[in-house]
């Protein structure tokens, strides 16, 4: 993936000032700039998975409890915590083919939700 650190430093070099940001910067520049922070985070968010996985991959539990296994890590500069959990969740689709749209939606809130999609290249022009 990455050959070493200074690869993803140098690839995920952002430099943000916000005075400037927030007095100077059009709409055009501001999409262009979130689109780009958006593929900073992208790259360290696989980044931060990679180490992670690598770093944890033959981690030996000290503490297993009712609420799950618990182990602690020790870096250069940082501990880690690493815990595994069972995590429950809803098939709501399920839910409410069984109960009813009645049932289901006097019991489910709604929310408006904005999304944002960057497309990079000759359309944004």
């Amino acid at each position: 993936m990455y050959k070493n650190l200074n690869d993803i430093i140098s690839t995920l070099a952002v430099t943000i000032d916000y005075e400037f940001m927030v007095l100077e910067t059009s709409e055009r520049e501001c999409i262009d700039f979130a689109a780009r922070l958006r593929q900073s985070i992208k790259l360290l968010t696989e980044a931060e998975k990679a180490f992670t996985k690598q770093a944890t991959e033959n981690t030996r539990f000290d503490d297993d409890t009712l609420q799950g296994k618990s182990a602690r890590l020790r870096g250069v500069d940082f501990y880690a915590q690493v815990t595994e959990t069972i995590r429950w969740s809803l098939d709501s689709k399920a839910v409410k083919v069984e109960m009813g749209d009645e049932w289901y939606n006097k019991r489910c809130t709604q929310g408006v939700v904005r999304s944002v999609k960057y497309i990079e290249g000759a359309h944004a022009k």
